[in-house]
Formats: structure tokens, C-alpha cells, sequence
């Protein structure tokens, strides 16, 4: 059975970084995708039309492997060469951003590691960085939060929705409070009623609630 490519993803802020990136992987894994966010001060990073990343690594055994990435809104994206996980060791690093002036950026170095084993718990977690980590708690408790409000909305629409269907039905045609207490031996009038509900304490009027209470 052929093995799933992993899918390694990660952020990068050009505005804040003050740590390492680190990445690890199993020595000989084919395929493997690293998948970056690029961010400029927390807002997405917007690439020119014609920008170009490429990524070079100095593998332990000293050889230069350089590829193209893809780019896609603020993503870089990065199918491993074969020679990357070629030899086990510590490797260097960069991708290079280049704009349609030919312009270019180095981004933060990343380190990559390369195993000869590799647990499978660790690897789908082999992104390791301060900056990462706090930045995928809070990426996920706004996604909940967002949900949380949009089912919130979704629920109160419904509400909405099906008490103006029973309003239009006649079903909280209730009777009024004066109505319960003239079944209740009030003999007086509504006004009366009203009077007797909001009374005056030295010229002064109690105002007490009015509901409308159901059947």
C-alpha cells in the first residue's frame, strides 16, 4: 500500500520572528509537502502577480539542492526534492522571495532535520516554534469562536423565524392580566385594574410591569 505524502504546515510573520524554525522528517520520505503561511505583521503577505519563491538546502553531506515553489494568496508551497531527505543530518534552509523587479527577500532560515526514524505522532507535529504554536492556538480559538457566533446566529434566526410563524397562527392570543383577575373576582374596570396595578405612594406613581400572560 502506497504511502500518504505528509503534509507539513507552518506560519511565518516577517515581522516577528526571533526563533528558529525547525522541521523533521524521516530520512528517504518521498514527497513530503511543507505548506507556508506568510504573514506581515499578523495580516496575510500579499505577493506580486509575477513574485517567484525558491528554496535552497545545504544537506548534511554539503550538496545544494534549490527548487520553485508554488504560490497561492499567501501561501508557499513546497513538494520536498528526493535529495532533501536524502542523508540523515541537520540542514540548512531559506527560501528566497524574488518580485517582478527582481528584488529579493530571504526569509527566516529553517532547519531541517532528517531521521532515520520518525514516530508518527512527532511527524504530524514535526513543525516546532514558539511563534507557530501560539499563533495556531490563536488562529483556533478564533475559528471556534467564529463558529460558536455563527451557530448562535443560525439558532436565533430560527427562534425569529418560528415565533413569527405562531404569532401569525394566533398562538400567544393569551389573555391579559386584567382578563385572569375579572375571572378571579376583580369587578372593577380596566382602568381601575391599571390603576389598582400601579399605585401612588405620596403623589407618586409605582409604575409595575405589564405582561401579557398565556393561556
Amino acid at each position: 500500500m502506497a504511502v500518504k505524502p505528509s503534509v507539513l504546515r507552518f506560519s511565518i510573520d516577517l515581522q516577528n520572528y526571533d526563533r528558529p524554525f525547525v522541521v523533521n522528517v524521516k530520512q528517504g520520505t518521498n514527497k513530503t509537502k511543507l505548506v507556508i503561511t506568510i504573514l506581515d505583521g499578523g495580516a496575510p503577505y500579499l505577493f506580486e502577480e509575477d513574485a517567484q519563491v525558491t528554496f535552497t538546502q545545504v544537506t548534511p553531506d554539503k550538496n545544494i539542492v534549490a527548487a520553485i515553489c508554488t504560490i497561492e494568496d499567501n501561501l508557499i508551497i513546497l513538494t520536498l526534492p528526493d535529495d532533501s531527505t536524502a542523508e540523515e543530518g541537520e540542514s540548512d534552509c531559506e527560501f528566497t522571495l524574488t518580485d517582478s523587479d527582481n528584488n529579493a527577500i530571504t526569509l527566516p532560515h529553517i532547519t531541517l532535520y532528517t531521521h532515520k526514524s520518525l514516530l508518527h505522532e512527532y511527524a504530524s507535529t514535526a513543525i516546532h516554534s514558539d511563534s507557530f504554536n501560539v499563533l495556531t492556538a490563536a488562529t483556533t480559538a478564533a475559528l471556534t469562536a467564529r463558529k460558536q457566533a455563527e451557530e448562535a446566529a443560525e439558532q436565533a434566526n430560527d427562534i425569529s423565524e418560528e415565533l413569527t410563524q405562531k404569532l401569525a397562527a394566533g398562538e400567544f392570543n393569551g389573555k391579559s392580566a386584567y382578563e385572569i383577575a375579572k375571572e378571579n373576582g376583580f369587578s372593577g374596570s380596566e382602568e381601575d385594574w391599571l390603576k389598582a396595578r400601579n399605585p401612588s405612594v405620596d403623589g407618586h406613581t409605582l409604575i409595575l410591569p405589564y405582561v401579557e400572560l398565556g393561556e
